[in-house]
């Protein structure tokens, strides 16, 4: 092997470890900011302990009656008019906002699933096609997940707010991306080498397998 090419490999190498490790502390990071997020929920939890919404509900309806009732005795008709109204406007943005909420909500769990399922299913084609270590395979999905995303249905590789290019021209898709990872992310195949040796055993074994008949006639001719 050439001093040159020795170097490319270093290089190689070094650049994988990097990237390996660039790629465990995003996940740390990650990991991180989802534990501080769980324990801010369950604080909010915990502020609205044992309180009964569907009574602090009914509570609510009747003090609306209550000053409903005091307005009509009183004949303030056009203040009931005026608080009726934006109890009315109140309570149908409350469910409008529920609405959209709910399709917000809908349509991020479709988007992750589909997520989940292309860019997944993608990536384990692609990291038995190229034969990477599977050492490395929770760190390569990392990366892909951390690159790719799902943009008008299709998964693409967003950089800088543009759909990032890939070799051949086209968009850059998980195969090629994974397909240009370093070396050090693959497995290292013995090749010939070992193939060779399995040959060189066969016919070992079918050679003494000859001479072992050979004796066996000899010595049967020898008792004639």
């Amino acid at each position: 092997m050439s001093e040159e090419t020795k170097s490319q490999a270093v290089s190689e190498e070094v650049s994988g470890a990097d990237t390996v490790v660039d790629t465990k502390a995003e996940i740390s990071e990650f990991r991180n900011k989802n534990i501080e997020l769980m324990k801010e929920m369950d604080a909010l939890r915990s502020q609205f302990k044992g309180i009964d919404v569907e009574k602090y509900r009914e509570l609510q309806e009747l003090d609306r009656q209550k000053r409903d009732k005091e307005l009509i005795d009183s004949k303030q008709f056009d203040v009931l008019i005026e608080e009726r109204t934006k109890h009315l406007t109140s309570d149908y943005d409350g469910r409008l906002n529920k609405l959209a909420a709910d399709l917000e909500a809908a349509n991020a769990h479709a988007l992750n699933v589909q997520k989940k399922y292309d860019i997944e299913t993608a990536t384990s084609h692609a990291l038995a096609e190229f034969k990477i270590n599977p050492d490395f395979s929770d760190a390569v999905m990392a990366m892909v997940k951390s690159k790719f995303d799902i943009d008008n249905g299709k998964v693409v590789a967003m950089k800088d707010g543009v759909v990032e290019s890939g070799a051949d021209g086209g968009n850059l898709t998980i195969k090629g991306f994974i397909q240009t990872l370093p070396d050090s992310y693959k497995l290292q195949s013995q090749g010939s080498t070992a193939r060779g040796g399995d040959k060189m055993n066969i016919a070992t074994q079918s050679a003494l397998t000859g001479r072992d008949k050979i004796a066996a006639g000899l010595a049967a001719r020898a008792k004639m």
